[in-house]
């Protein structure tokens, strides 16, 4: 957001500039030109990408994401010394975690499959 807004101010410095300044030179006028055409393209793309609002689901959901991480530390440290079964009031917790879990996945972004193919071929390559 803050980088449009900056964008945007460049783009009305270099309009501004342009039709105000007679005695400024030719190559000025082409290098205010050109950042201004610049400015413009980069603020419009940002506009229509969503950066932001992604960056802020992503922080949302990894902050979810530890929350419930603590939450099933907490559950296995509890029920460390179960044996074969688990009580039911663990079972009923556990599901309560998996439930979050759940709930976290379906609100997160999703990952595109090239950014997944991309890091398999890599974790190979190493």
């Amino acid at each position: 957001m803050m980088l449009c807004l900056f964008m945007s101010l460049i783009v009305g410095v270099a309009f501004v500039a342009t039709i105000f300044d007679s005695t400024t030179t030719v190559q000025v006028k082409w290098t205010t030109g050109f950042f201004s055409v610049m400015a413009f393209a980069v603020s419009a793309v940002l506009s229509f990408v969503r950066l932001f609002k992604i960056e802020r689901q992503n922080e949302t959901a990894a902050a979810a994401y530890e929350a419930n991480r603590i939450s099933l530390d907490t559950f296995l440290l509890a029920n460390i010394n179960f044996e074969s079964s688990l009580p039911q009031q663990a079972l009923s917790e556990l599901k309560k975690i998996v439930n979050e879990l759940k709930k976290i996945s379906q609100t997160a972004p999703r990952v595109p499959e090239t950014v997944w193919d991309s890091m398999k071929a890599t974790s190979k390559q190493a």
